[in-house]
């Protein structure tokens, strides 16, 4: 797992080892990320990453499953709510 703060593709060096690690990568997990410039450098430079899933962050941001729009809940579990668990059984 590699961490990547919204500001280091603001870096060409950080971008190139940025872009070089997530072409392997088969998830891609985006947490609070609200500045628009890095959501639009996300939705470009990631169109072609199966599995996208957004916490916490901009509704421009969309989850992918399997390369499958999924579609953001604004509560609730987006895991439970794909895979049919409640928030109760979690508990």
């Amino acid at each position: 797992m590699l961490v990547f703060t919204d500001d280091q593709y603001q870096s060409k060096d950080q971008t190139e080892t940025l872009l070089k690690a997530l072409s392997c990568a088969d998830i891609l997990l985006i947490v609070a990320i609200t500045d628009q410039e890095s959501v639009k450098w996300i939705q470009t430079e990631y169109k072609s990453l199966p599995n996208i899933v957004c916490f916490a962050s901009s509704p421009n941001l969309v989850n992918k499953l399997g390369g499958s729009y999924v579609q953001n809940e604004t509560s609730g579990y987006l895991f439970g709510k794909t895979f049919g668990i409640s928030q109760s059984e979690n508990k």
